[in-house]
């Protein structure tokens, strides 16, 4: 829908691909109320869970990536409880 199409324009990931220190997701559009993150590895195992509240929390929100070995993540982003868009990183 409309809503999904214009979450997935304002959701940057960066740097990546990444050799160490932290991921940086840039949420430009801030009126979700909850942003829930959930990192996979390319098995599809979760690895990370993070909920945050939009109105406590700025728009980017950093995930060491120190403790992941080399490969390919995906990040799933849910606002309000509904998925909006999956993005792609790469550890080197």
């Amino acid at each position: 829908d409309s809503l999904q199409r214009d979450c997935r324009d304002s959701i940057n990931i960066y740097p990546n691909p990444i050799n160490s220190g932290e991921l940086t997701i840039y949420v430009s559009r801030t009126n979700y109320e909850i942003i829930d993150f959930q990192f996979e590895n390319c098995l599809g195992q979760i690895i990370k869970l993070r909920k945050i509240n939009q109105s406590e929390e700025p728009p980017k929100f950093k995930f060491s990536v120190s403790e992941l070995s080399k490969g390919v993540y995906f990040v799933k982003i849910f606002a309000n409880k509904q998925k909006i868009v999956t993005r792609k990183f790469i550890k080197l």
